[in-house]
């Protein structure tokens, strides 16, 4: 989520299939795509549109088909799912809510966006691309590189974004924050080669004087 017009919030839903479990059978199809209805407490809609998976690789030009973007009041929301594979076959269906935050208050922090670099390449056009495409994924291996970028803002439009790095055994190092490609966008490049196996977490704060400070954490895995 992010600070939309006129006090609403911006929502933004991606997605992608669960990994298949080893030595699994099945012949059932891939999920490729699914149909987003999103309504409000009320019962009005807010949104109906297709969305195509994402996380299937660096980025991708077509990437404005696997995100859904809506902005709507904040209180709870409704998400009603049809999920097809590649020919269109229906597979399942998934109806679950949400409780959408206002992001009203002087110093907020919306949601972190995780993108998956495989390589250089990848980083430099995710860091210049405003509109690049994150992974609905939270486990990574080391040879794998994340940008995590993150909504921020304060009432004087230059907020003060800090992030530190932990593992279950605690606080490891501080991370560098640095603007993104658009106002109140924050981001930081963060390398897993250097990271043993295990559960870790970016601690992100946003702090202004006299107004106090918003926090988010980023859970992950590193793999092998």
């Amino acid at each position: 989520i992010a600070r939309g017009a006129s006090g609403k919030t911006e929502v933004d839903f991606v997605w992608e299939p669960a990994s298949r479990v080893p030595g699994d059978r099945s012949r059932l199809s891939q999920p490729a795509k699914l149909t987003l209805q999103a309504f409000a407490a009320d019962g009005s809609q807010v949104f109906e549109g297709v969305v195509k998976a994402s996380g299937s690789g660096g980025p991708d030009v077509s990437g404005d088909s696997m995100r859904a973007t809506f902005q709507t009041a904040p209180g709870r929301l409704r998400l009603r799912m049809a999920i097809e594979d590649a020919a269109a076959r229906p597979l399942d269906t998934d109806v679950r809510d949400l409780v959408v935050n206002p992001m009203t208050a002087p110093i907020a922090l919306g949601t972190p966006e995780v993108f998956r670099a495989r390589n250089a390449r990848d980083l430099r056009t995710f860091m210049a691309d405003p509109e690049a495409v994150p992974v609905a994924a939270r486990e990574f291996s080391r040879i794998e590189r994340l940008l995590i970028r993150v909504p921020a803002y304060s009432p004087d439009g230059q907020p003060n974004v800090t992030a530190r790095l932990a593992s279950r055994a605690g606080s490891m190092r501080d991370i560098e924050a640095t603007p993104g490609p658009w106002p109140d966008r924050f981001q930081i490049d963060l390398p897993l080669a250097g990271l043993a196996s295990g559960e870790y977490v970016i601690q992100l704060r946003v702090a202004s004087s006299g107004e106090g400070e918003a926090r988010a954490d980023v859970s992950f895995k590193v793999t092998p």
